[in-house]
């Protein structure tokens, strides 16, 4: 087969199986943007009405992985 102009023959019954795995994977695809959608929806929505609580929640988790690398450091220069 020469570059990108192939050509390749297929029977009828894989076609329609193709097809049909193809329209299952759009709609996989919608019902993923959906959920993604919502999920970002959300967070937009705790982000404004709770922003003091977020920005605590952010800081908490940044000083826990500031531990854990220091940790993890004191272990590599132990080790």
């Amino acid at each position: 087969m020469k570059g990108d102009n192939a050509k390749v023959w297929i029977g009828k019954h894989k076609y329609r199986e193709l097809e049909r795995k193809i329209e299952i994977c759009m709609q996989e695809n919608i019902r993923i943007k959906n959920e993604v959608n919502e999920k970002i929806y959300d967070m937009a929505k705790k982000i404004l009405r709770q922003p003091d609580k977020l920005s605590k929640e952010i800081q908490e988790r940044e000083e826990l992985d500031k531990i854990i690398d220091e940790f993890i450091q004191s272990e590599n220069i132990n080790h």
